[in-house]
């Protein structure tokens, strides 16, 4: 392996990169630590490129504090395929990082699922699936952060990466065979949206289970849940340190009157002094809003006795086209693509587009009755 951790270092591996007059393939992989934090740290990045270019894992040091624009370089490069597996994470990380987002990439575990390797299939199984290689992973939830990475951690962290362009010639060639490429654009499009890694402070709240709660309430869990996610981003830190979910719902049930009582339930030491007004403040007000800015909860779709009968029959000729096809049912449509499609909802769902249409889509809209639109 070769340890980058100085800028000369970084930009003389990056250039003859990002100067080839040749598309190239490399695989990168990070590691990071979030326990504490809102946003992941970088802590190590690994890359992998042809021989012809380097011989060894490459893996480059971010704590050192060095210049990493040439990485970010190779990230844009539409000559360099990008191989990652599981990007998600990553990809958060280059995004809150630089505002970058791997230009001509390819996803192993997407890839895996395509060609009916298994539903979100670890890095692990896949090389023991590929390779039949077992990877040492005792080291993958160690702290990142600390200086020396021991000669283990070292050792994981290339055994991350060696696999990942033998895996993209197999999955590739497997891809070219079934005819499945086009299968992967949707998912690969959603993991290069901006809009999947943006937070909406507002909508914070949807993700606390609010069934005992009164619309009233819900507007000062909106408010509150609001005012946690825009301070944990800017304090990063993790939001359940600054406040927790349980303290939230302990806070909508009891409904304190005093500051007192209210920090007794927020259970928080990071709510001092000017926070711990400005959130009991904000409290107060939300429980004083006017009736026609509470916010509604989701309301569950609630079927008719035909539309479950219905529901089923979609489920079972999924999972018949999925066995068919050797892949998960999950990857063609979820159980919420169905309901949409059959309480008639069908405009802009999946099911009715591109490959998903000729694969299951035709047979969803003949057994719904539907005309698809023009």
């Amino acid at each position: 392996m070769k340890i980058i951790n100085t800028a000369e270092q970084l930009r003389d591996f990056c250039h003859p990169l990002l100067t080839s007059q040749h598309d190239l393939t490399i695989g990168i992989d990070t590691e990071f630590v979030r326990q504490r934090t809102y946003w992941p740290k970088l802590c190590l990045i690994q890359i992998t490129c042809p021989n012809s270019f380097c011989s060894e894992a490459v893996l480059i040091d971010p704590l050192t504090g060095i210049d990493l624009s040439p990485f970010q370089a190779l990230l844009a490069a539409n000559h360099i395929t990008k191989v990652i597996h599981s990007a998600r994470q990553d990809i958060e990380i280059f995004w809150h990082e630089w505002k970058t987002l791997p230009q001509t990439f390819f996803d192993t575990q997407i890839a895996a699922m395509v060609c009916g390797l298994g539903d979100g299939i670890g890095y692990g199984t896949l090389v023991k699936s590929l390779f039949d290689s077992e990877l040492d992973k005792d080291s993958q939830y160690t702290d990142w952060s600390h200086r020396p990475l021991t000669d283990k951690q070292l050792a994981y962290a290339v055994s991350d990466v060696n696999y990942l362009l033998p895996a993209f010639e197999i999955l590739s060639k497997h891809l070219s065979e079934l005819n499945r490429w086009e299968w992967m654009k949707d998912d690969l499009a959603v993991l290069l949206n901006p809009h999947t890694y943006e937070i909406d402070p507002q909508q914070a709240w949807l993700r606390i289970h609010t069934h005992r709660h009164k619309p009233q309430n819900l507007a000062f869990m909106q408010d509150i849940c609001a005012w946690r996610e825009t301070n944990a981003v800017r304090l990063n830190v993790n939001r359940g340190r600054l406040l927790r979910d349980e303290c939230i719902l302990n806070i909508g049930l009891s409904l304190p009157k005093t500051i007192e009582e209210f920090l007794l339930l927020a259970d928080s030491p990071l709510l001092i002094e000017d926070m711990a007004q400005e959130l009991f403040s904000l409290y107060q007000g939300a429980l004083n809003k006017p009736k026609d800015l509470w916010p509604q909860a989701p309301k569950k779709k609630i079927l008719s006795l035909t539309s479950r009968h219905l529901l089923g029959i979609l489920r079972e000729k999924l999972t018949q086209v999925a066995e068919d096809l050797n892949v998960p049912p999950r990857l063609i449509a979820t159980k919420a693509d169905l309901i949409d499609l059959v309480q008639g909802q069908w405009e802009n769902n999946r099911i009715l587009t591109g490959w998903r249409h000729d694969v299951f889509g035709h047979h969803a809209v003949n057994l719904c009755s539907f005309k698809q639109p023009k």
